[in-house]
C-alpha cells in the first residue's frame, strides 16, 4: 500500500510555480553540445582547408574550437550548430579534401542562404586559428 501524502494549497502553489519557472529556464539551456558528429565535421573542414594551404596545419584546433563553443552565448551556439549540422548532413567527413572544398564552392555559388552558410563555415574554421578578437581570415 502506498503511503498517504497530504496535499496542501501551499504545496500545490509551490509545484505550480516551479513548473512555470522551468519552461523559460529549459529554453535557455543549449539544445545540444559540440558533439561527436559536429567535431568530425569541424575537423574535416579544417583539414581540407589546411591541406589546400588556406589554413595553417594546427594540432588541437578542434579542442580550441570546443573551448570557444563552450564560452559562446546560446544564440551563437545555435548558429554554430546550424553550420555543423549542415556540414554533417552533407557528409563532409566522408568526402576527400578536394570534394569538401567543392562543397563549399557549390554552396557559395548557390547564393542567398547557402552562401551565408559557406561563409559561416569558413569563419568557424578560422576561429580556432588566431586571437578571439582577430581570428584568421579564410577565403575560398
Amino acid at each position: 500500500m502506498l503511503p498517504r501524502t497530504k496535499l496542501t494549497r501551499r504545496s500545490l502553489l509551490a509545484a505550480g510555480a516551479v513548473a512555470v519557472a522551468a519552461g523559460p529556464l529549459a529554453r535557455q539551456l543549449p539544445a545540444r553540445r559540440y558533439d561527436r558528429d559536429g567535431r568530425r565535421a569541424y575537423e574535416a573542414l579544417v583539414d581540407a582547408l589546411a591541406q589546400d594551404g588556406r589554413l595553417p596545419h594546427s594540432a588541437g584546433a578542434s579542442d580550441r574550437f570546443a573551448a570557444l563553443y563552450r564560452d559562446a552565448l546560446p544564440r551563437r551556439r545555435a548558429e554554430i550548430d546550424e553550420v555543423l549540422d549542415a556540414l554533417a548532413a552533407a557528409g563532409i567527413e566522408r568526402r576527400p579534401p578536394t570534394d569538401r572544398l567543392r562543397l563549399l564552392h557549390k554552396w557559395a555559388d548557390e547564393g542567398a542562404g547557402r552562401r551565408v552558410l559557406a561563409a559561416r563555415a569558413l569563419a568557424l574554421a578560422a576561429a580556432s586559428h588566431g586571437p578571439a578578437d582577430r581570428p584568421l581570415t579564410v577565403t575560398l
